[in-house]
């Protein structure tokens, strides 16, 4: 199929060279190369013959004057960017009836115009590719921000905008105010996520949502403004805002109640109530189940945890920041793994009788915590329990202890490690093994008392590096140096 005009291999179009406007490409032609009419600026029209089963990927690209195309029914991939930039194709005709069948390819259509494909059994809607777009500050997709490319500390979001996307000013630390339009109806997750400038914030009446993590961790964050006509606000949407003093809501309380709020949406922050035009309504702040405290909510300095509560469950203060006293309450049996993880405010905590168990890693990393009462029932140490915490001076662990790190009798792998302030330690006789790394680290640690017998300390089983860098040449036995 030779031809000045349409240059074949076999019987695939690989390229056209004429200048026709209107282009019937010949009968026999089976497929259509990449690049083909690329940025052809006279094409008008194209008819594509029946047989042709495949439109390659930039084949029609930038051919900014075509205005009509007809797509036989043999074709059954239109490959990406087909006609990308075909900026006047406002007619698509296609000889099938399946057009959502053809598969098509990314940006198959970007720029083009045309909605529908007219089809002999009747329009098929067309997947409109979306329009990005640039300008000094946003990036959009159609009329969504999809980020602010700016460093100003005072952005005004322009009229028409529709739409906040997802990350759009995420981590725009200078960001210190933002003017959302009225245009704007949708928030998408993380839109504002640590903004940590960010002061105060007036949601316009015309959002209905508030996506997941929006405004977490808006350190700065000291008022929003919530308009009646949200009916959803997302998992951990203004978590961590722990400067979050003033929620208001333009409604009801009966309708601030009603609206479907997601887990944690205001965890850490510290404001009590959120202001209704009629009223205040009690912010939460624990999530108790079942008699198990799953997760504090709050950011004050000093907390008393409810009467009932018999387990503190996993990681439900963890990375509290501000918590710099825990009231713990009679009845409490367990502490659970990484319960007080990483509250580096927490300077002491007293832990009642009855508690049984202190998970693993309860209190790692607690840096300003001193000292730590654990009473005679406790049974176990979970491993890395007080890993790291380099205020810690002395601890004295209760006889009766059975499990320290999670097996009868065992001060488990890096119990007390990296405790660099760690003076003192009294083990009772009860412990039979001391773990791998159980005190590596210790570097102030020059006094270890242990409960029993010469021969009973010989007995117990100790873990490769127990004692790294542990200052200690002695081990103190009833009052009896080794």
């Amino acid at each position: 199929m030779a031809d000045e005009v349409f240059k074949t291999e076999g019987t695939v179009l690989d390229e056209y060279k004429g200048t026709e406007k209107d282009v019937v490409i010949p009968n026999g032609v089976t497929g259509i190369s990449a690049y083909a009419f690329k940025d052809n600026k006279t094409l008008v029209s194209v008819t594509i013959p029946e047989g042709v089963s495949e439109i390659g990927e930039y084949a029609f690209m930038g051919c900014t004057s075509l205005a009509s195309a007809s797509i036989p029914a043999s074709v059954t991939s239109i490959e990406s960017q087909a006609f990308d930039g075909c900026r006047a194709l406002k007619e698509i005709r296609y000889a099938g009836t399946d057009w959502w069948g053809i598969s098509k390819g990314y940006a198959w259509n970007r720029g083009v115009p045309a909605t529908e494909a007219i089809c002999p059994n009747g329009p098929a809607a067309i997947e409109r590719f979306p329009e990005i777009t640039e300008d000094e500050n946003f990036r959009y997709k159609d009329s969504a921000i999809q980020r602010y490319k700016g460093a100003g500390k005072d952005v005004v979001i322009p009229e028409g905008v529709t739409a906040i996307g997802r990350e759009a000013f995420m981590s725009c630390t200078s960001l210190a105010s933002v003017v959302i339009p009225g245009s704007v109806t949708y928030i998408d997750g993380s839109a504002f996520n640590r903004c940590t400038s960010l002061t105060s914030v007036s949601i316009p009446a015309s959002v209905t949502a508030i996506d997941n993590s929006t405004f977490s961790d808006c350190t700065a964050l000291a008022s929003v403004s919530i308009p009646e006509s949200v009916t959803t606000i997302g998992d951990n949407a203004f978590d961590g805002c722990t400067s979050l003093s003033d929620v208001r809501y333009a409604g009801s309380k009966e309708q601030w109640e009603k609206i479907e709020k997601g887990e944690e949406w205001s965890c850490h922050i510290p404001a009590e109530s959120v202001q209704c035009a009629d009223g205040g309504v009690e912010v939460p702040k624990f999530d108790i189940k079942d008699g198990e405290l799953e997760k504090y909510l709050g950011a004050a300095p000093s907390v008393t945890i409810p009467e009932g509560v018999t387990k503190i469950g996993g990681r439900a203060f963890d990375d509290c920041k501000s918590l710099a006293s825990v009231t713990i309450p009679e009845g409490v049996t367990e502490i659970g793994s990484s319960a007080f993880r990483g509250c580096t405010s927490l300077s002491s905590v007293t832990i009642p009788e009855g508690v049984t168990e202190i998970g693993s890693c309860a209190f790692m990393s607690c840096t300003s915590l001193a000292s730590v009462t654990i009473p005679g029932s406790v049974t176990e140490i979970g491993f890395g329990a007080f890993e790291d915490c380099t205020s810690l001076a002395s601890v004295t662990i209760p006889e009766g202890v059975t499990k320290i790190g999670g097996v009868n009798g065992f001060i488990g792998y890096g119990a007390f490690k990296g405790c660099t302030s760690l003076a003192s330690i009294s083990i009772p006789v009860s412990v039979t093994e001391i773990g791998e790394n159980a005190f590596f680290g210790c570097t102030s640690l020059a006094e270890i008392h242990y409960a029993g017998s010469k021969e009973q300390w010989y007995a117990v089983e100790k873990g490769e590096d127990w004692n790294k860098d542990v200052p200690a040449t002695d081990v103190l036995v009833r009052k009896e140096p080794l």
